[in-house]
Formats: C-alpha cells, structure tokens, sequence
C-alpha cells in the first residue's frame, strides 16, 4: 500500500470516527432533501451538521446538489459493504 493510499484511508477513518459525522453520513444512505429536518432528526447544531458535512464531502463520502445531498458512489460503497462488514464484528470494540 502507497503512503497517498495510507493517508487516505486515515482521513476516511478520521472523519467516519466522529460520531455526529458517521450519524449523518448513514442518514444520507436515503439522500437529505432539507438540511434543517436533518439537524432536528440528528439533534445536531447548524455549526456541527454543516462542519461534518463539509468533512464528508471533502472526502467524498458525499456530494451536494441544489440544497440537497446524497452519498457518492464511493460513499455508498463504503456504507454498503465496509460499514455493513464492521459493524458485525462492533461487538469486538
């Protein structure tokens, strides 16, 4: 594996380890149509959502287009198949 492939794989696994962005990130498994019923859904501040979400897109678990948003193809990707994987093993965390 590259050091590029390593750094990435830290910035994926650093953003997925906050715990408001991994919420966010599997509520947009459905797509977000209005960030402020996110926010209610999440209980999360304006601050907090658009910082997270920010992060997700900058990594490219995410895209946005005309106020809305929904996961990339990598994103899901990474929620189908990496995320499924790890959570039937969370009982070992």
């Amino acid at each position: 594996m590259s050091e590029l492939d390593t750094e990435g794989l830290v910035k994926l696994f650093k953003v997925l380890s906050k715990p408001d962005a991994l919420r966010l990130f599997l509520h947009t498994s459905e797509g977000i149509e209005s960030s402020t019923y996110a926010m209610e859904e999440l209980n999360l501040t304006s601050k907090k959502y658009y910082a997270r979400l920010k992060e997700l897109v900058e990594i490219g678990l995410m895209q946005g287009s005309g106020g809305s948003y929904t996961q990339t193809p990598f994103g899901l990707f990474v929620c189908n198949k990496i995320i499924d994987v790890l959570s039937k093993f969370a009982y070992y965390f």
